[in-house]
């Protein structure tokens, strides 16, 4: 394997810090055109790995854009902890009404959490995070994570749109609804989801109320499969079985994956 430099890695750290303080926490409401090349393909290429905002609350990045025919939800977490969250599920919810409380949401959930396939990738995630800092090369890990990321998510879960009635439908859906999640050889995972505005059902230049849910993942037995510092895996049986630095960072990484997190904001449809 290939390794990468102590002097690129803090560089890599120093710029996902810098560009994250510089955004705001909430993409501004104004609409923004997707480019013509976007591709729900789990890469951010086509907006050259840049966000409209980055989000304290869910530390997460992401961008909120339309074209003529669909809506496109980016999201991106570099920190892996975050990433193994954002399998236990992400939840957007649309409110036509603009306020919080709709008596007509639409929710979209992908991934849906899948426990047999979590407990496969978030110990390769750990592994990914260790390489990254021994300066080891992520390429092969790459493709075996998005492989069983392909593999193991398969449903989307869908609420309030009219014409859908099942809670769950397949990725390969007739709707053209479009999700997946994929990592990078740096370790950042991509969720990308694509609507048909013709699904969510509001006119030109709608105004919409948006909720982004990080669900977070469930336990199993009270364990789940942590990083370390030393980049080691530990699988925790009891969180609060002694009270040394490693527990900490345990019962820390534990409540954040257990913890839902959300913010509100609100878009405008761009004109076409």
């Amino acid at each position: 394997m290939k390794k990468l430099t102590n002097a690129g890695l803090f560089l890599i750290s120093i710029s996902f810090a810098s560009i994250a303080q510089k955004l705001p926490n909430v993409q501004p409401s104004t609409g923004l055109r997707a480019p013509a090349t976007i591709k729900v393909d789990g890469k951010a290429d086509e907006w050259n790995d840049t966000f409209q905002a980055y989000n304290h609350a869910t530390d997460i990045f992401y961008t909120i854009a339309n074209d003529d025919d669909k809506l496109y939800l980016t999201l991106q977490a570099t920190d892996p902890v975050i990433a193994k969250k954002i399998l236990g599920g992400v939840k957007l919810t649309l409110n036509k009404s603009g306020k919080r409380k709709d008596d007509h949401p639409i929710t979209i959930t992908f991934p849906v959490y899948n426990a047999k396939s979590y407990s496969k990738i978030s110990p390769l995630l750990n592994k990914m995070a260790s390489n990254k800092r021994n300066n080891v090369d992520n390429d092969s890990l790459k493709y075996l994570i998005n492989g069983e990321l392909a593999t193991g998510e398969k449903e989307i879960g869908i609420s309030g749109i009219k014409g859908i009635t099942d809670t769950l439908i397949s990725i390969y859906n007739s709707q053209g609804i479009k999700a997946i999640t994929q990592v990078d050889n740096k370790g950042a995972l991509t969720y990308e989801l694509a609507i048909p505005l013709k699904l969510v059902d509001v006119n030109e230049n709608a105004k919409l109320l948006y909720n982004i849910l990080l669900k977070g993942t469930k336990t199993v037995n009270n364990s789940h499969s942590v990083t370390m510092d030393d980049g080691e895996t530990m699988v925790v049986v009891n969180k609060k079985k002694s009270d040394n630095m490693s527990t900490a960072q345990i019962i820390e990484e534990f409540e954040t994956l257990d913890t839902p997190t959300d913010f509100w904001g609100e878009y405008t449809l761009a004109k076409k």
